[in-house]
C-alpha cells in the first residue's frame, strides 16, 4: 500500500474514533512515554499542545513539569516558530491556525538534548513515521494541469529554524520532511507572469512577505524541490 492510500485508511479509521477512545489511546501512550528510559534520562521535554484528533500529550507535559522537567512547546513569531519554555498548562492560548500555544512571551528553549515528542498520523512499532500529507508532495499536485511539474528551489524563501533540527532530532528525510510541513511557506501561489506581478504588489502593499520559488514545467503532474533542507 503506497502512502496516498495508507493516510486516507488511517483518517477514516481515526475520524472513526470516539472521544473516548482518543483519551483512552492517550493515556496508554502516556503511560508508555513515562516509563522509558529516554524519558527517565531527559532533563527537558520538548512537546506540543493536542489539536483536532492528536494524541492528548497534557497529562505527560504535566507529569514532567511536576517532576522538575522543562517543558517547551511550539510558538509562532511572524514567520518563525520556536520552542518556548512552559511554566503552567494554564498560560496558553489559541494561537496560529487556532492551534494552543504559550500566552507569555517566555524565554526560547535552549537544550539541545531534549526529548521530542513529534506528532504524526501514524507510526510503526519501530518508530517510523506516516506524517499528515499536508506538504508539497501531496498538495501541489492537486491543482497541476495534466503534463505539467512544479520545480521549487527551497533556497529562494526563509528556512525557519524549527524545521532543520525536526529533522535532524526526529532523523527524518527531507523529502519526507517536505511531504509533512509546508517549512515555512504559509500559501503558494500558481499563476503566469502578468498575474504574479499584480499578486506580488498587491501582497507587498499590506506588508505580506513574497518569495518567487519555483516555476512550472513540463512533467507528470508531481513536485521537484531542491535546496532548503537537502543542503543541510
Amino acid at each position: 500500500m503506497d502512502k496516498k492510500a495508507l493516510r486516507s485508511k488511517i483518517r477514516r479509521q481515526k475520524a472513526a474514533m470516539t472521544p473516548a477512545q482518543i483519551e483512552a489511546c492517550s493515556r496508554e501512550l502516556t503511560r508508555k512515554a513515562l516509563a522509558s528510559p529516554l524519558y527517565e534520562a531527559a532533563q527537558s521535554v520538548y512537546g506540543y499542545l493536542p489539536y483536532n484528533q492528536e494524541v492528548r500529550t497534557l497529562e505527560l507535559l504535566q507529569a514532567a513539569l511536576d517532576s522538575g522537567k522543562g517543558v517547551a512547546v511550539p510558538k509562532v513569531f511572524g514567520d518563525t516558530m520556536r520552542f518556548i519554555w512552559l511554566t503552567s498548562l494554564q498560560d496558553v492560548a489559541p494561537g496560529y491556525c487556532g492551534i494552543p500555544e504559550p500566552l507569555a512571551d517566555s524565554p526560547e528553549a535552549d537544550d539541545p538534548h531534549a526529548l521530542v515528542l513529534m506528532p504524526g498520523l501514524a507510526f510503526d512499532p519501530a518508530g517510523h513515521r506516516v506524517g499528515y500529507g499536508g506538504g508539497f508532495y501531496d498538495n501541489i499536485p492537486r491543482v497541476l494541469p495534466k503534463g505539467t511539474r512544479a520545480v521549487l528551489d527551497a533556497e529562494k524563501w526563509p528556512l525557519l529554524p524549527i524545521f532543520p533540527f525536526l529533522m535532524k532530532e526526529g532523523g527524518v528525510e527531507p523529502r519526507e520532511m517536505y511531504r509533512t510541513y509546508n517549512c515555512g511557506l504559509g500559501m503558494l501561489l500558481i499563476m503566469n507572469r502578468e498575474n504574479a506581478e499584480k499578486a506580488k504588489e498587491i501582497l507587498k502593499s499590506i506588508n505580506e512577505p513574497v518569495y518567487e520559488v519555483g516555476e512550472i514545467t513540463k512533467g507528470n503532474q508531481d513536485v521537484v524541490v531542491t535546496g532548503g533542507l537537502f543542503n543541510e
